[in-house]
């Protein structure tokens, strides 16, 4: 995956976890909620990570 891919993923990502956060806040969360927000967690760990290990281009 190019950096490119990852950091738009990233984005993306990052949007949703805004908006579950954002709702959240209005109307609770249920437990499928948090399961999906502690995944979507993970996976910005992975790409954060794979990230910072790509070499300079």
């Amino acid at each position: 995956m190019e950096i490119e891919e990852i950091r738009q993923e990233l984005l993306q990502l990052f949007r949703r976890q805004m908006e579950t956060l954002d709702s959240a806040t209005f109307v609770g969360m249920t437990d499928e909620g948090w399961r999906e927000y502690d995944e979507r967690q993970a996976r910005i760990h992975v790409l954060s990570e794979q990230i910072r290990l790509k070499p300079a281009a």
